[in-house]
């Protein structure tokens, strides 16, 4: 009897082996399946994200009918935020500047008019290329919008952010549907009014020929 019971235990010892190698190699090869997945995942968007860098260096400026990507960055404060497109339902608009830009300054009146007749036609979000000085230079100015800045590298150089001031309007969806570099004057000042609804005090008594020329020389 005891030999069988002895036996039998055995098998049962040997049984629950196997079972528990079964569960172990099931559950990595779940694990393995897993990670396969979100490789094949991440790669794409590696994929995907060094294709839209490589498209935009080899197109130049930013183009309207460009599908960009969520802009994740940091607030004045310092907080994590990411700015998605699609959860606002009206366009948004990028206005991307720095503190110490002096045609940003001589833009100002013209930001806080966007920004007074955003709400129900569109979004107005601040893109500082710079954290120096930021959370003064908006308390000083009095501007009331939220703001991106700490951008990584990679999504810079699908917006072509660089020069400043430049003003992104962005669908719902993602698509870039029109951009203007520099301040608003002129051409630039009546465009923005038509595409946006909206009325602008204009800016500055020097000619687009000397904002070209002061706008290179403060981004060499």
């Amino acid at each position: 009897m005891n030999g069988i019971a002895g036996q039998e235990l055995s098998r049962n010892k040997a049984a629950g082996a196997w079972l528990v190698g079964v569960v172990n190699l099931t559950l990595l090869s779940s694990l393995l399946f897993a990670s396969v997945v979100l490789n094949v995942f991440l790669a794409r968007k590696v994929s995907v994200l060094t294709a839209s860098i490589e498209k935009v260096k080899a197109e130049g400026r930013l183009k309207p009918g460009t599908i960009v990507p969520v802009i994740q960055g940091r607030s004045v404060d310092g907080a994590q935020q990411t700015l998605d497109y699609s959860d606002v339902h009206v366009p948004t608009v990028l206005y991307v500047f720095t503190p110490q830009c002096g045609w940003c300054a001589k833009n100002a009146d013209n930001l806080r008019a966007l920004i007074a007749n955003s709400g129900s036609r569109y979004r107005i979000v601040g893109i500082s290329l710079t954290r120096q000085d930021l959370k003064q230079y908006l308390e000083e100015k009095g501007f009331s919008l939220p703001v991106y800045t700490d951008i990584a590298d990679s999504t810079k150089a699908i917006y072509r952010l660089g020069g400043t001031p430049t003003t992104i309007i962005v669908s719902p969806e993602a698509r870039v549907l029109k951009v203007w570099s520099g301040v608003y004057v002129d051409n630039i000042r009546r465009e923005i009014e038509e595409s946006l609804k909206v009325h602008l005090p204009g800016c500055c008594k020097e000619t687009v020929a000397d904002q070209k020329d002061l706008h290179s020389k403060l981004t060499e």
